[in-house]
């Protein structure tokens, strides 16, 4: 959660300092030039922080056998690629079309966050799925019928016996 909550900060701040640049009182020409750069870099401290986030999800899926830190994860990307490709591109754009300037590529933001959040989804899903099988194969449960049983159990009161 510590490190969930440093990703979520880092790179709250660098999506915050790249759309602040679109407020800037200076040239409108620098004012896109250092959108552009921080947007940049906002794209790979948001992608670095989920690769880091995956990581540990993937140790916590392995050692407990619980999938929530890679749903949380899921969840942490596909919210900073909404914001990071949907608003800051689409903000980016009107910002460039507004004074004249060339867009840069900002015009692909939305689908680029669809494309990329169903990506994400896809390798989330994907992963749960290849490590829980990984760690089965590796380290099988203790009783599997116990296993078994515990999940199909019946959901409401046994009929009686006649």
């Amino acid at each position: 959660m510590v490190v969930l909550a440093a990703a979520f900060i880092v790179t709250g701040f660098i999506l915050y300092y790249t759309g602040s640049w679109l407020a800037s009182i200076g040239s409108p020409r620098d004012a896109f030039a250092g959108f552009l750069y921080y947007s940049r870099i906002s794209q790979v401290a948001m992608w670095m922080s989920a690769a880091v986030l995956l990581v540990i999800a993937n140790v916590i899926l392995w050692s407990y056998r619980r999938a929530w830190a890679v749903w949380t994860t899921l969840l942490f990307t596909v919210v900073f690629v909404l914001i990071r490709f949907a608003w800051l591109d689409y903000s980016g754009l009107g910002f460039a079309d507004r004074n004249g300037l060339p867009d840069d590529g900002l015009r692909w933001g939305f689908l680029m966050a669809v494309i990329a959040s169903a990506t994400v989804a896809g390798v989330a899903y994907f992963d749960v799925f290849l490590v829980s099988r990984l760690r089965d194969r590796m380290h099988p449960p203790a009783n599997p019928e116990t296993e078994m049983s515990e999940q199909a159990e019946p959901a409401g009161p046994e009929p009686p016996e006649e």
